[in-house]
């Protein structure tokens, strides 16, 4: 073993016996019976002189070998920079153009502008996505338009690489939070706690936070100066898709403050309800893709108020087969009833549209196609189908995105259920859910079923003051834990 860890890691001034020694000492603390399948990985920290053996019946990815050393022994791996010759740009380029152009034989001239290769203004837009997410690094949308060749824009790339190797950015430390599930990705202050250190970064490395967001699902920033509204807004812009726009919480079913500019409060239920996982806004014609949280004032230590989050993946694998293709095949009809201000149960049309002139509400439903109704009582009522399960954009992995759980009257306390369904019709309760094809009402059982699933994949911990928590919307779903005392976490989404 010595001998072998030797030829791994490279001479030292460790001797072999004490190699052998931190093993067998790593074994010794290992209480868990072993079957003799179990993968096994050494990781020596020559400088401390320190062993870890990391223990896995599953494949340990390389990522979450880096989280575990580094939240072990409390150090970064040094970053491998890739130093790139003017001919590497040019091959990356092309093969973004070729992906772009669904053509994998294309040959391009370097010295031809862009607009005559066929990239009209739109394919533009995204082959500077494509080269950030390919470089990890976030591009400005008219450097096509600056360097309008190959050539040109290949020995662009490469001075900016220059540049940025050249240019200390201070790094956050990081680790996984929740190793079972391999989400939050945290990134916590080292040194240097700043607001503007923090922007700083994420500037510096959006792309990479991008594709990590698309890998882990959730990234959680912590001890940083984040300390108010406004703050929050700025990590948020920072963070926010090129070219998405942050939403205004139009037709969004929930009752909520609106802080400033794009953030607004959490979801206002009484602190004594328990809010299932949910994707925000899977009921709406444009959900999403990013939503953001920042703890502004987080709950007292054992006073709940979590927001657990869970992987839209596995719940969709978990769900009952049968369960998932009724609700696969037959879509789900969204019905929602909401009363003039201040004349009836739930958020007035007023509250969600924010806005007291009818044409504009009815602008914005056929906007977005969505089928409406004024009612004699002059409230008004929204109809949609729409998808229970849905292809990740970015991956294609299948997700259960759905609001059926939180619109079904299953969700709605028992004695208020029985007073509500004693007065009204099933289509002129506050919300309710039906089968797309043919209306038929959803059982009680299916949707319990789907509780249980959400309950069992929940990953949650406590916040703390300033945490910025940024989920991927369509990959990972997100709840509320009932609490006691004061919390007041902010949102915005985009």
């Amino acid at each position: 073993m010595g001998r072998l860890l030797m030829a791994a890691y490279g001479t030292s001034t460790n001797t072999d016996a004490s190699i052998r020694k931190s093993i067998q000492k790593a074994f010794e603390n290992y209480s868990v019976s072993l079957t003799g399948t179990e993968q096994l990985v050494p990781v020596l920290h020559m400088n401390t002189n320190q062993a870890l053996l990391i223990i896995s019946i599953d494949h340990v990815k390389k990522s979450m070998l880096e989280s575990i050393v580094e939240k072990t022994f409390g150090v970064v791996s040094p970053t491998n920079i890739s130093h790139k010759d003017v001919s590497d740009y040019t091959n990356i380029i092309i093969e973004c153009l070729r992906h772009l152009m669904g053509n994998s034989t294309s040959m391009f001239s370097v010295t031809t502008p862009f607009d005559q290769l066929g990239v009209d203004s739109l394919q533009a837009i995204t082959l500077v996505d494509v080269l950030s997410r390919q470089l990890e690094n976030e591009l400005p949308v008219d450097i096509i338009y600056k360097y309008s060749t190959i050539e040109k824009l290949s020995h662009e790339l490469q001075e900016r690489a220059k540049l940025a190797n050249s240019t200390s950015i201070a790094s956050p430390g990081n680790y996984i939070l929740d190793i079972c599930t391999g989400m939050p990705k945290v990134y916590h202050s080292v040194n240097d706690r700043s607001l503007s250190a923090l922007l700083q970064f994420i500037t510096h490395k959006k792309s990479q936070l991008l594709n990590e967001l698309t890998e882990y699902g959730a990234l959680l920033f912590r001890h940083f100066d984040v300390i108010t509204a406004n703050h929050f807004a700025q990590v948020a812009q920072a963070l926010a898709i090129t070219h998405k726009s942050f939403l205004d919480y139009k037709d969004g079913i929930s009752k909520r403050t609106h802080v400033m500019s794009n953030v607004f409060t959490s979801t206002e239920y009484p602190k004594h309800v328990e809010m299932a996982l949910h994707n925000e806004m899977s009921y709406a014609t444009e959900m999403p893709s990013q939503i953001f949280f920042f703890a502004e004032i987080p709950p007292a230590p054992g006073c709940g108020g979590e927001t657990p989050i869970g992987d839209s993946r596995e719940i969709y694998r978990s769900i009952d087969r049968k369960i998932r293709n009724a609700f696969a095949n037959r879509k789900i009809l969204y019905v929602h009833n909401m009363p003039n201000l201040g004349q009836g149960l739930g958020k007035s049309w007023q509250d969600t549209y924010r806005t007291e002139s009818r044409k504009e509400v009815e602008e914005f439903l056929c906007s977005r196609h969505i089928e409406f109704s004024w009612q004699p009582d002059g409230s008004l009522r929204t109809i949609r189908s729409m998808e229970a399960v849905k292809r990740h954009p970015l991956t294609g992995d299948w997700l259960w995105c759905n609001h059926a759980h939180l619109f079904h009257p299953s969700d709605l306390q028992p004695e208020l259920r029985r007073t509500l369904e004693s007065r009204l019709t099933p289509v002129n309760m506050p919300k309710n859910c039906f089968f797309a094809d043919n209306g038929e009402v959803i059982p009680d059982n299916y949707l319990t079923h789907v509780r249980h699933v959400l309950q069992a994949h929940q990953t949650k911990w406590s916040w703390e003051r300033g945490d910025v928590l940024l989920l991927d919307n369509y990959r990972v779903a997100h709840g509320r834990a009932a609490f006691s005392g004061e919390r007041r976490i902010l949102v915005a989404m985009c």
